[in-house]
């Protein structure tokens, strides 16, 4: 990574920018790292941090240290909508569960609201999608600590090998081996 960039982004972390008061920060992103220009720009942005990403979908390496960060929710599904078209290969769709805890039915909220249609539409921070689509060779990160002692902890980047009904298997540098994951 250039000294330039990495200094900025230490200037940031260190939060050395003026702020309002507000907690609002005004940062002025130096030119080589913006993508100026509304057309293709999502291409453009992949293409920089992944550059030639196709011919290096079996090296998990590949992954370790490149990452998109995105300011909204919505950012992340179109980067990772795009991502998995760029990828050949059969899609598979896994679904969550389809109803409330009965559990709930002592609280204060009406359980007419929770239809499967309307859970199904929840997207927030900290609450998995309704429906996760992978194929073979596309990279995911972890989000949770599912197995710290073997490499298995948030922020873990891994390849998906193997798509059954209801496992996924998926490889990475951190964790050697090929983890599967019950999915339910």
């Amino acid at each position: 990574m250039d000294i330039k960039i990495m200094m900025w982004i230490l200037k940031l972390g260190n939060s050395e920018s003026s702020t309002n008061g507000d907690g609002e920060m005004l940062i002025d992103v130096p030119h080589d790292l913006l993508i100026i220009g509304p057309s293709e720009s999502l291409l453009q942005l992949i293409q920089f941090v992944y550059p030639d990403m196709v011919s290096h979908l079996t090296d998990p390496t590949f992954y370790q240290e490149r990452a998109i960060l995105a300011p909204a929710l919505e950012s992340v599904e179109k980067v990772n909508q795009y991502i998995l078209s760029c990828i050949k290969g059969e899609e598979k769709e896994y679904l969550s569960c389809d109803s409330a805890c009965k559990s709930d039915e002592d609280n204060d909220v009406e359980a007419a609201w929770l239809t499967p249609e309307f859970l199904h539409e929840v997207k927030c921070s900290g609450i998995p999608n309704h429906k996760l689509v992978l194929k073979k060779g596309v990279p995911v990160m972890l989000l949770r600590n599912l197995d710290q002692s073997s490499g298995l902890c948030n922020g873990t980047r891994l390849l998906i090998e193997d798509l059954c009904p209801n496992v996924i298997g998926a490889t990475g540098t951190n964790c050697g081996k090929k983890k599967f994951t019950l999915v339910e």
